[in-house]
């Protein structure tokens, strides 16, 4: 089995982080809501079903979903919006847009992983120690820039440039594979 194979094979029993995220809090707070139905069922002085449904139950469960998409929406925003920007960029990294990353996050983990991609992104710049190299690099990125704003300036005609910022990437990728070799 070839590790292209495997790789795929155990790509089945991934998901992607908001769902782990949403689906471990509602358990979450499903059981703990639960936990608290049993414990007001058998401790409350009504053991009435309908008692039990109107005055218990049903209060835990809505105070129960309120907490779960408070927090569902608090992790979304504070964790898996900021870790999939990164991923985002790490990918363009890849493809050879040396460019830093810039993301306001409060969570250090998160921000020790941004100075990690900042840091490859820089040594990778550097790789070649070839002022030609980055000389390059740099009118490269000059060039997508300036490709980037006139697209968003052409509106319908926008696609005119589409093949364009493709080869500029594939000739970034190039650049930098040229560049990591040198070093």
């Amino acid at each position: 089995m070839t590790s292209n194979q495997q790789s795929s094979g155990n790509s089945r029993n991934r998901y992607p982080l908001n769902l782990v995220v949403i689906g471990a809090s509602f358990i979450a707070v499903l059981i703990g809501t639960v936990s608290w139905g049993v414990i007001e069922y058998f401790t409350g002085t009504s053991h009435s079903w309908s008692d039990f449904l109107g005055h218990h139950l049903v209060p835990s469960l809505v105070i129960g979903l309120i907490i779960w998409v408070i927090l569902s929406a608090l992790l979304q925003r504070t964790v898996i919006e900021p870790l999939q920007q990164l991923f985002a960029h790490l990918y363009r990294v890849g493809s050879g847009r040396l460019d830093s990353v810039t993301l306001d996050t409060r969570i250090k983990e998160i921000k020790t992983m941004v100075d990690g991609v900042n840091l490859l992104v820089h040594r990778l710049e550097s790789a070649s120690g070839d002022t030609a190299f980055s000389d390059a690099q740099t009118r490269l990125k000059k060039i997508r820039t300036e490709l980037r704003s006139m697209a968003d300036g052409a509106g319908e005609d926008s696609s005119l440039f589409l093949g364009l910022i493709r080869e500029l990437r594939a000739l970034e990728g190039d650049l930098l594979s040229l560049g990591v070799v040198k070093g």
